[in-house]
């Protein structure tokens, strides 16, 4: 029998970016090893009959879904129990590979694993969870910043226990970008040799024969003339996405090129309108919809430029955002704001044609 593929994530299969990072991933491996067995082991807090849907579509592939009960994250002591939790479910195989998306994940998957049945653990780090944290809560006053700072100190530990125990040759640390590496070497001790920059995640390029007929389908379906310069943004209005100054940078755009259009997708309808008002965008500059996620490369093929702004801050410098992904997998040119070290390293997923637009800050 092959060895299973093991996948383990604690982030949830509701997450925005499960699709892309997650299924499609294992779906792509699948193709490539028809005859494994593979597994996504997922903590939930909700119930297996949630994910009905989910775990149908992942069956299509002969992707096994499993759901564990997922405790609120007080202390160690829910991550203890999950690792017990993980334990017991990955004592029915051996010879496996186990795959750890993010630190908590990766925690879980350190305590829990056979070391003599563990062939190999890959945690992939998928961003920076302490400082991502801190910068989520750093509003908070009062009492509740007292509770806040025992959970930085909480995340800083399981962090660096998870980033500091990758000297055992059967472990592998699988960061998203250079910055990360970086990141986790300075301030980890990471062993260098034992990082690897992440790619079997990155989307296939569409062809130009196929991206011409997309490009000219929709442009058709939304009335948009050839001639038009279409800029994008597709994603939520957060406020860590910057939605002001996506529109903003578009609006100075705009008084160069009057004929241009912003093209937003996302499932943020009612909140980008409000901003396009508020920026008193002209009417017939913008369209605002929301696709399905399978036709995402059919739309973004009809632009030519696609937006990322962001904070200047180490949690977007070390990060890999998934739109980037699918801008350069359609050949746009990127709008950016010198916020994201992956536009900085000229790998060969990089877009050939970056814009940036305004100077760039020195990383916290």
């Amino acid at each position: 029998m092959n060895a299973p593929h093991i996948m383990v994530i604690y982030d949830g299969i509701e997450n925005s970016v499960f699709e892309g990072q997650v299924a499609q991933p294992l779906i792509a491996h699948r193709a490539q090893h028809p005859n494994q067995p593979i597994l996504l082991i997922s903590f939930e807090r909700h119930t297996k009959t949630a994910f009905a849907v989910t775990t149908a579509r992942l069956q299509t592939y002969t992707i096994t879904l499993i759901i564990i009960k997922k405790h609120p994250l007080i202390t160690r002591l829910p991550l203890w129990l999950a690792s017990r939790q993980l334990q017991r479910t990955l004592g029915s195989f051996s010879n496996y590979h186990l795959v750890a998306r993010g630190p908590l994940a990766g925690y879980i998957c350190l305590r829990a694993r056979n070391s003599t049945e563990c062939t190999k653990l890959t945690i992939q780090a998928r961003g920076l969870l302490t400082d991502e944290y801190v910068h989520s809560t750093k509003h908070i006053t009062g009492l509740a910043s007292w509770y806040h700072a025992y959970k930085v100190w909480l995340f800083t530990g399981i962090e660096k226990f998870v980033y500091t125990a990758a000297t055992h040759d059967a472990l592998e640390i699988q960061a998203v970008s250079a910055a990360l590496k970086d990141h986790l070497i300075l301030t980890y001790g990471t062993p260098a040799a034992r990082i690897t920059i992440a790619n079997h995640d990155i989307p296939v390029i569409i062809g130009p024969a196929q991206k011409q007929q997309w490009r000219g389908a929709i442009r058709n379906t939304l009335a948009i003339a050839d001639t038009t310069h279409v800029y994008c943004y597709n994603g939520s209005a957060k406020a860590w996405q910057c939605p002001q100054e996506t529109v903003a940078y578009f609006k100075q755009q705009y008084t160069q090129n009057s004929d241009s259009l912003l093209l937003i997708l996302t499932q943020d309808v009612n909140i980008f309108k409000q901003i396009a008002a508020e920026q008193e965008l002209t009417a017939n500059s913008y369209l605002i919809m929301h696709v399905e996620h399978t036709q995402i490369y059919t739309y973004l093929a009809a632009c030519d430029t696609g937006i990322v702004m962001r904070e200047q801050n180490s949690i977007n410098w070390t990060s890999r955002p998934t739109k980037i992904l699918e801008y350069q997998a359609v050949g746009l040119a990127i709008a950016h704001n010198n916020s994201i070290g992956y536009l900085q390293e000229g790998s060969s997923h990089s877009s050939s044609d970056v814009i940036p637009r305004f100077p760039p800050a020195r990383p916290e």
